[in-house]
């Protein structure tokens, strides 16, 4: 129980750095299908753009079991902390899910009036991970409060994700089995488990250690790691597996191979920030209000990528490269500034809690 007890601050600026390039990775991962892709460098060069920001809805989930186990969980009682936890995911769901599919249906055309069920059921669009972060925080209540056992656990849930994410690409797995794992294995908590409890289980001994500031041997170690892990999850022929095919778009959270680079990243990042931004008060405060409006922020960005993009930017990213990266660059920052403005206004409005904003009355609701 010492881990679980162990004081440890409420605030981790290296959570916060982590959370908001974790924010602008999804982004990214959204706008950079917009450039023109045709061939050659055109193909590439977005193809590693979007590989390399996949990190980020890893990085979520690992950050999730990362300040579990560093605060101790369920401190306030089960309940109350399960019930939190479920209004910040589940009713920004209910609310936003008949807004995507609406614009699905009447505005960008992503939906059919045939594929609405297999939308919904596929967790809708890019809204799935509201619905995946619930299984984790139920699988948590679950989880041992000692660093030892956790260690252990973490090693063997990493071990099942690596082996059912190989299995989902390369098979052979029972047929039924395979068709769940292919179309809806991002939103089933099995296939993140490895990744939430390396989180819990670098939290708990950070927790131990009492100290979650300084570790830069361990962060420049990260951080050192990060370009081979890149080429590694560049470099592996993933479509020539027998279902290569569900290796890209939302599939590719999945690839095996991107394991080391969510773990480098994180590392480096939660490690390496707090020294950094101990010497940059204006990026420690940037980052803070970044990851104070992520949940917000992921939830409104693709709406407001698809009219930038189509509306204002669609001739500048139809010209080859590198033309086409200025276009990309322009839709990435007025995708997120555009976003974080609207997160806030619907923060300050009685809506806040349909993008799991805290209520503004009074300072017991701002804790939350």
């Amino acid at each position: 129980m010492g881990a679980a007890r162990a004081p440890a601050p409420l605030h981790l600026d290296g959570a916060d750095a982590l959370r908001a390039l974790a924010t602008l990775a999804v982004v990214v991962v959204h706008t950079c299908h917009w450039p023109l892709q045709n061939s050659g460098a055109d193909l590439r060069v977005w193809s590693w753009v979007d590989l390399g920001s996949r990190f980020c809805v890893p990085a979520f989930v690992v950050l999730s079991g990362l300040l579990l186990g560093l605060r101790g969980g369920a401190a306030e009682g089960r309940g109350r902390w399960v019930g939190r936890r479920l209004r910040r995911t589940l009713l920004p769901f209910a609310v936003w899910a008949p807004v995507y599919c609406a614009l699905g249906l009447w505005v960008t055309g992503d939906i059919d009036g045939d594929g609405l069920a297999a939308w919904l059921l596929g967790g809708g669009g890019h809204l799935y991970f509201l619905l995946l972060v619930p299984q984790l925080y139920a699988v948590s209540l679950l989880w041992p409060r000692r660093l030892g056992p956790s260690l252990w656990l973490a090693g063997a849930a990493m071990a099942v994700q690596l082996t059912i994410d190989t299995l989902r690409l390369a098979g052979p797995m029972p047929s039924t089995l395979e068709q769940l794992a292919l179309w809806k294995g991002y939103e089933l908590f099995p296939f993140w488990i490895g990744y939430f409890a390396a989180g819990i289980a670098a939290g708990r001994l950070l927790a131990l250690r009492r100290d979650t500031s300084d570790h830069p041997r361990a962060a420049l170690a990260c951080a050192a790691a990060i370009p081979p892990a890149f080429v590694l999850l560049v470099s592996l022929p993933v479509d020539r597996l027998r279902n290569g095919d569900f290796a890209q778009g939302t599939g590719a959270f999945l690839r095996p191979a991107l394991v080391p680079l969510v773990l480098a990243i994180t590392g480096a990042v939660v490690l390496g920030a707090p020294a950094v931004l101990r010497r940059r008060p204006w990026l420690r405060h940037a980052l803070r209000a970044l990851s104070r409006d992520s949940l917000g922020v992921y939830i409104t960005h693709p709406v407001i990528a698809y009219l930038v993009g189509h509306f204002l930017l669609s001739s500048l990213l139809k010209q080859a490269f590198p033309v086409s990266a200025a276009g990309f660059l322009l839709l990435t920052g007025a995708t997120l500034a555009l976003a974080i403005l609207a997160t806030r206004l619907i923060a300050a409005s009685p809506l806040a809690a349909t993008i799991g904003a805290p209520s503004r009355r009074g300072p017991a609701a701002r804790r939350g």
